[in-house]
């Protein structure tokens, strides 16, 4: 199978009326899951690869 993801962030929402309304079209929900995400604002490609590295350890 070929699964195909789609991400989009959505901030300031409120959690409750988001889930009444996706319930409201039909959607169910699935699972819940914890994702790591880190960010970084570095003009050196080097850095920025040193930095991954450390988060990783």
């Amino acid at each position: 199978m070929n699964y195909q993801e789609l991400e989009i962030k959505i901030l300031k929402i409120n959690k409750e009326e988001m889930i009444t309304k996706l319930e409201s079209i039909g959607a169910t929900y699935k699972r819940s899951r914890v994702q790591k995400i880190y960010t970084y604002d570095c003009y050196d490609p080097i850095l920025m690869y040193k930095l991954a590295l450390e988060d990783i350890k």
